[in-house]
């Protein structure tokens, strides 16, 4: 598959602290769910979950933001299909990889992170010889990155809320036309007040 061509400058490799949270019930993120869906739409494979019970050993999992990419390391068309999608996210000084956002992989008995820059031994319960997993930051668990504004035709996925401009404008006008009302008849309002609470008045 050919590397898309973005203009905007690739990120940084992203920023993914250890992974100590647990979502109660975890949610997968958008971001998480559309790279799953591009992945297996684009280079085929299957889903093996998102979201995981919490447990004692740190993993993406508990917050929504991994997921197991299914596949057989001993079945050479799988095993191509995963070094495919590999090779497409390490091109380039590793671009796609930090524009999705991606921490870490493991796959295969092996682990890929950009804090040392090359396949170590992983020695994890699961020999992941039966899927590649992939965990995100949150930004790019959340859609947040430049990968996923280039799947979403240059606009971000998830959009600020912000109020319309004119709606903001009669916000200041309501305001201003209740402060002028007070003032001018702030009088009629002293003596209305005084007939229900002598005691408190508006000075």
């Amino acid at each position: 598959m050919d590397r898309p061509l973005i203009s905007s400058p690739a990120e940084p490799f992203a920023v993914c602290p250890i992974e100590s949270a647990c979502d109660s019930p975890p949610t997968v993120r958008p971001g998480t769910k559309v790279f799953a869906d591009f992945v297996m739409g684009n280079f085929g494979g299957g889903n093996s979950g998102f979201v995981r019970a919490c447990s004692t050993r740190p993993s993406g999992h508990y917050t929504g933001k991994a997921w197991d990419w299914t596949n057989d390391a001993n079945d050479p068309i799988a095993a191509a299909r995963v070094e495919d999608l590999l090779n497409w996210l390490f091109a380039n000084d590793y671009e796609l990889f930090k524009r999705a956002g991606i921490c870490y992989v493991i796959w295969n008995r092996q682990r890929w992170s950009p804090r040392v820059m090359s396949w170590v031994e992983y020695t994890g319960p699961s020999p992941h010889t039966d899927h590649v997993h992939f965990s995100f930051s949150e930004d790019g668990a959340n859609g947040q990155t430049s990968f996923y504004t280039w799947l979403n035709g240059g606009e971000p996925m998830v959009k600020p809320v912000v109020e319309p401009h004119g709606v903001r404008i009669g916000y200041l006008l309501a305001g201003a036309t209740a402060g002028f009302l007070i003032y001018t008849y702030r009088k009629d309002i002293n003596r209305l007040i005084d007939k229900l609470e002598p005691k408190e008045k508006w000075v």
